[in-house]
């Protein structure tokens, strides 16, 4: 594989989405700790339990921000060398030895990549919403067929 085909775009989509859930679960638990204490119920332990929920709306949040973390922070698309790998929300990590390609068939907005050793793969694209993203992947992948010699 030559220079011109090495790449790395990466995804940003889900960053700012994320940061939503981080900074509410901090909030969260800033205010109903404040509210608690300036009602100073906590001291005579006559705490409702309503005001408990305000502690489980907080750890929700940063339940949900850590799942979402996991699965849809780091999104990207890098052929180096001989490898291509990439993670997307809807496929882990994988990486892809590129003499087991067999096929490349490029989509609206997904790329199905067909292998000897690990079968089919679908790059679901949806999460590159730049337009400049998603020409430069799909002409990267086009630049990749002719060089496989793959008709």
């Amino acid at each position: 594989m030559n220079e011109q085909s090495v790449f790395r775009i990466e995804s940003r989509r889900f960053e700012n989405y994320m940061q939503f859930f981080k900074i509410g679960a901090m909030i969260s638990a800033i205010v109903v700790t404040m509210y608690l204490i300036l009602k100073l119920a906590v001291f005579d332990g006559q705490v409702e339990y309503i005001n408990l929920a305000g502690y489980a709306f907080a750890f929700s949040m940063y339940y949900e921000y850590k799942r979402k973390a996991k699965a849809w922070g780091g999104q990207f698309i890098e052929a180096t060398g001989r490898v291509l790998s990439f993670k997307t929300r809807k496929n882990e990590q994988t990486t892809i030895r590129l003499d087991t390609i067999t096929n490349i068939g490029i989509k609206l907005d997904q790329i199905i990549l067909q292998t000897t050793e690990l079968g089919e793969h679908t790059i679901v694209l949806e999460d590159f919403t730049e337009y400049k993203d998603r020409m430069m992947i799909k002409n990267k992948f086009a630049e990749l067929k002719k060089q496989l010699n793959i008709s």
